[in-house]
């Protein structure tokens, strides 16, 4: 028994210190983000291949950027929160909505972390209702893609405008999500 076995924390990809009940903005970064969405697949890991959170993060990013961006609001903006909209995954993993209906404390600690996420790359509070529209559609694509025929746990069926999806190892997820964070974000505000 270590002497932090008692703290809600845990060690990141990159050696820090993260506590899940008063997560400090300060302990993130997103070379931790990018290498546990890499590593964490949609669907709590029950997919055929691996097809991982980082992916589908970085398809819904591309995918706001035809939609109308909220008033207010830039098209870069848009495409960060989407890229960011299920980060706190990286810290708490992907648990599906049936599971976590039934676990409200897990959702206040997750609702905690994504908004100290949002905090560290300065986003907004709430992820705009365009983004989850997008997060929703993609659902039955993926789902046919990497579960099978039957998509009736999706809202909407599947978009033919989305395509096939390739789903790529860990290592290229993980790369490709770092390269999106560069492309939207400036780095020297999050060092």
């Amino acid at each position: 028994m270590t002497t932090r076995d008692h703290l809600p924390t845990m060690t990141t990809f990159t050696g820090k210190i993260f506590n899940f009940i008063e997560p400090d903005p300060g302990s993130i970064c997103i070379e931790d983000i990018a290498h546990a969405l890499s590593l964490e697949c949609r669907f709590q890991n029950q997919s055929k291949v691996h097809y991982s959170v980082a992916q589908h993060s970085i398809i819904v990013s591309r995918l706001v950027l035809g939609a109308p961006a909220p008033i207010g609001m830039s098209h870069t903006m848009l495409r960060r929160i989407a890229l960011m909209h299920d980060a706190a995954e990286a810290y708490l993993g992907d648990v599906c909505k049936p599971l976590k209906r039934l676990l409200p404390d897990y959702q206040v600690i997750e609702d905690r972390v994504q908004k100290a996420i949002f905090r560290h790359f300065r986003l907004p509070k709430e992820v705009p209702p365009v983004i989850k529209l997008w997060d929703a559609k993609l659902l039955a694509n993926e789902w046919i893609q990497f579960m099978g025929p039957d998509w009736h746990d999706a809202m909407y069926p599947p978009d033919p405008s989305i395509g096939v999806i390739e789903a790529w190892s860990a290592v290229e997820s993980e790369s490709q999500f770092l390269k999106m964070h560069e492309l939207l974000f400036d780095p020297k505000l999050f060092t």
